[in-house]
């Protein structure tokens, strides 16, 4: 490390000195109170031996005051890394900050709250849009947000992508001194998700003879925006004294002038918008015949599903020559088979045998009785001819089933239109029911991988009791759970590492507010107003 010597030597003001003699003082305080922790816990560990205390009080107490040890130990760390000033500095974009002072700043680690000081630069003269840059933030590689630690925010949001921020919260309570509030867990999420994107688009996939690609998709909940507008209003505070409303509320949408009609058995008053999800793996051929390959890669997105297949074309090309064989599983959806065409031109498209038979069975008991050993052999001889490539044959019977059903009589209508669903299904996905080749070759003629990941990805995650999303993080939550799932968690940590080290201006850890953000917009549109009348008086 550059001593304070030789550095004093590039400033020639009263100041540099000053602040030299400040950091001098500040280490030897840091190492006073690192020494002072150090022998207290020796001392509360003889204490601990000397009385008579189980083991459980033994190590809660020895727990809390090792903690802070590590917390006064990060602190001088921080003090020992601290330098005199540069009159100036630039950030990683190459924006020019001057220096402007000496700041005590909070530290948020994974030890505790604490507090360090760093030099303080300052780009800009409005108040409104100044932008500071903590010098010593880049230098050790804290997040530029609160004298976040990143193993700190990783953590956090290592376990927000497995259940809700107020559990995540009350779990890592029990495991660190220090939790941010959930405003600020939004404020990590907005600070760390947008790199798990770029994570993913230069994940590797390792090369295998076979590559199976499985797609599906799954709704989840999001918020109207007239709903988000109206959370967003301040909230009215009845007079004193005056009772609530009595009376049955109708049930009233925003903007809406009639009520809503009460829902009926099985409908859901969630507005749910397409989660696209995608899994991209390799297989090699084992001694025995079987195939085994690596952890899939997994895509998923909002929306427009042609955005995972374009990511999923750009993780096959990366593969290479080695790939002979691609195999394309979904659950029948037209416009997936539509997709896989345009992007995989050579793949073989299956539909998932669990979808086939859930027809099979749907067709099944409109003859035969639901339970009966008569509906369960039937089916199960149909499933049989199916994967023997006997698919026309088993329309031949359904066909012939479907004539039997009489056009008169009560609950007729019903069973014929099911019959003829599916046997149109069916007769629709006859070339996407290669379940001879694929079982003679031991490869699956299911998309169970993909179910899976669909649970876990939208079922267990984003569809929670209660649980809305809106515009901002939804996204990135989807993107940080792909990550996770693909196991290039350690990746991640690696690129927000680096990313901590370079020179950028500091953020608030929590998100802006919506009155904030009206106000700020407002502001930024009455000095662009002003200085377009400036402009025509000049």
């Amino acid at each position: 490390m550059e001593s304070i010597i030789v550095r004093l030597f590039k400033l020639t003001d009263k100041r540099a000195a000053d602040i030299a003699e400040e950091i001098e003082q500040d280490r030897e305080q840091r190492r006073d109170g690192y020494e002072d922790q150090m022998v207290k816990v020796a001392t509360l560990v003889e204490e601990l031996i000397a009385e008579e205390s189980d083991i459980g009080q033994f190590e809660k107490r020895l727990s809390e005051e090792l903690m802070l040890l590590g917390l006064k130990a990060t602190e001088l760390y921080l003090a020992e890394k601290r330098q005199v000033p540069e009159r100036k500095m630039n950030d990683a974009g190459g924006q020019l900050y001057k220096y402007a002072k000496e700041k005590k700043l909070e530290l948020r680690s994974i030890f505790g709250l604490g507090s360090y000081t760093s030099s303080l630069y300052e780009r800009g003269e409005n108040p409104e849009s100044k932008r500071q840059l903590v010098a010593l933030d880049s230098q050790v590689g804290l997040l530029p947000a609160g004298g976040l630690s990143p193993n700190l925010g990783l953590e956090l949001v290592n376990l927000v992508t497995r259940m809700p921020y107020d559990q995540a919260k009350e779990v890592m309570e029990y495991f660190r001194p220090y939790v941010p509030s959930k405003r600020s867990i939004c404020g990590i999420i907005d600070l760390i998700g947008p790199h798990a994107e770029g994570v993913l688009d230069e994940l590797e996939c390792e090369a295998g003879e076979v590559v199976e690609i499985q797609v599906d998709a799954r709704g989840a909940p999001k918020i109207r925006q007239e709903e988000y507008a109206k959370r967003c209003k301040p909230h009215k505070k009845r007079p004193r004294g005056q009772e609530r409303p009595k009376g049955k509320r109708r049930r009233y949408r925003v903007g809406e002038k009639k009520a809503r009609p009460r829902l009926t058995k099985g409908q859901k008053s969630k507005n749910k918008k397409r989660v696209t999800v995608g899994v991209i793996s390799s297989l090699n051929r084992q001694a025995d015949g079987s195939w085994e390959g690596p952890f899939g890669k997994y895509i998923a997105r909002f929306g427009d599903g042609e955005q995972v297949f374009k990511r999923l074309r750009q993780a096959l090309d990366r593969m290479g020559p080695q790939v002979k064989r691609v195999v394309f599983y979904s659950d029948g959806d037209p416009q997936y088979a539509v997709l896989a065409r345009k992007y995989f031109p050579t793949a073989t498209i299956v539909v998932d045998f669990y979808h086939v038979s859930e027809y099979l069975w749907r067709a099944g008991e409109t003859i035969y009785k639901e339970g009966s050993k008569e509906l369960i052999g039937f089916v199960e001889q149909l499933k049989e001819m199916v994967c023997n490539g006997e698919v026309e044959e088993v329309l031949s019977v359904l066909m012939s089933k479907l004539e039997t059903i009489s056009k008169r009589g009560p609950g007729t209508k019903g069973r014929r239109k099911r019959m003829a669903q599916s046997i149109n299904y069916l007769s629709k996905r006859v070339w996407q029911m290669p379940y001879k080749e694929l079982r003679e070759q031991k490869l699956e003629i299911g998309s169970g991988m993909i179910e899976s990941a669909v649970r876990q990805v939208v079922a267990l995650r984003l569809e929670g009791p209660g649980m809305k999303w809106g515009e901002r993080r939804d996204q990135l939550i989807l993107h940080l759970l792909c990550v996770r799932l693909s196991g290039a968690w350690n990746t991640l940590v690696e690129v927000i590492r680096q990313w901590a080290h370079q020179p950028r201006h500091r953020r608030r850890l929590t998100p802006v507010g919506v009155s904030e953000r009206k106000r700020q917009q407002q502001t930024a549109t009455s000095s662009t107003t002003m200085g377009q009348v400036e402009a025509k008086a000049a």
